[in-house]
């Protein structure tokens, strides 16, 4: 028979053991080892420091984290400023303004967004959008004021396309890239009648064919020298009728079915009263994001 032993006392290991209070008297206390105590307090002291260190390192992260997202936010400001200022420029000297750039920027986001592009795309086109006729500064002044053009006339009207696109080609941001497409490509017709490249259909950049829309709509609620204004209403019913030839139907669509957002936003921020209140002022850029406010 087998028998374990503690204490000198054999114990059969098929006999009946019982454990209570008594028994615990006839283990042996552990024995303590010589620097245990003091190994337990250094490694609990490391721990501590270790715990410290990847707090301070935390902390540190968080702070480069907050620096790099303020320096960006600033680079950002930046970046649309230049743009806002080109845009101004190249208004300015067609005799518009805070306004119109506000509205070419707003109203192509927010049919950008009906078509359901992601905000980045929509926030993009809205600083974009008003670089459209940056080329009009290579125009004579005569060009702006004649009732009907002359072949000579329309070349050097047309010309406008390329010139923009040129201003902006090789662009490292995306907005002015974007910009860059959109002025070459929003006198394309989406049938290929158009110019400067006779493009059709989605050949044309995205950002140019919906800026297409958008810019026809609001020339045409705009006074011209050679005919007044149309009322808001009449001038979507235009833009409407050229679906499949000037612009892309699904564009349309899109158009039709936001329209009277569109008409209201196009109101309010053509009304002078209400354009300063949004902060749409001569020589202040409008805030990005701009467009998120009216849906």
């Amino acid at each position: 028979m087998t028998a374990l032993k503690q204490n000198n006392v054999a114990f059969p290991f098929d006999a009946e053991f019982v454990l209570d209070d008594n028994s615990l008297l006839d283990i042996p206390p552990v024995q303590s080892r010589p620097g245990m105590l003091e190994t337990l307090n250094r490694l609990e002291n490391e721990k501590l420091s270790a715990y410290s260190q990847m707090h301070r390192m935390v902390a540190d992260i968080a702070l480069l984290k907050y620096q790099r997202e303020g320096s960006q936010r600033e680079v950002g400001q930046v970046h649309a400023d230049s743009l806002y200022r080109l845009a101004l420029m190249a208004e300015y000297r067609a005799g518009d303004g805070a306004a119109k750039i506000a509205r070419m920027g707003v109203l192509s986001a927010l049919l950008t967004v009906s078509m359901g592009y992601e905000l980045e795309f929509c926030d993009a086109m809205q600083l974009a959008a008003p670089l459209l006729d940056i080329g009009e500064i290579s125009w004579p002044d005569h060009l702006r004021q004649v009732p009907e053009l002359n072949d000579a006339d329309r070349v050097l009207m047309q010309a406008h396309c390329q010139v923009g696109s040129q201003l902006l080609d090789g662009a490292r941001f995306v907005e002015l890239r974007l910009a860059g497409e959109i002025a070459l490509s929003h006198h394309e017709n989406f049938d290929g009648s158009g110019y400067p490249l006779r493009l059709s259909g989605e050949d044309i950049p995205l950002g140019g064919r919906i800026v297409a829309v958008i810019d026809t709509f609001d020339a045409l609620c705009s006074e011209r020298p050679y005919r007044p204004a149309y009322a808001p209403q009449k001038a979507a019913e235009l833009v409407i009728s050229g679906s499949g030839s000037r612009f892309d139907p699904e564009i349309i669509r899109a158009f039709q079915r936001d329209l009277p957002l569109l008409l209201q936003v196009r109101k309010e921020i053509s009304i002078p009263e209400l354009a300063n209140r949004a902060g749409l002022v001569f020589g202040q850029p409008p805030e990005a994001g701009l467009w998120q406010k009216f849906i």
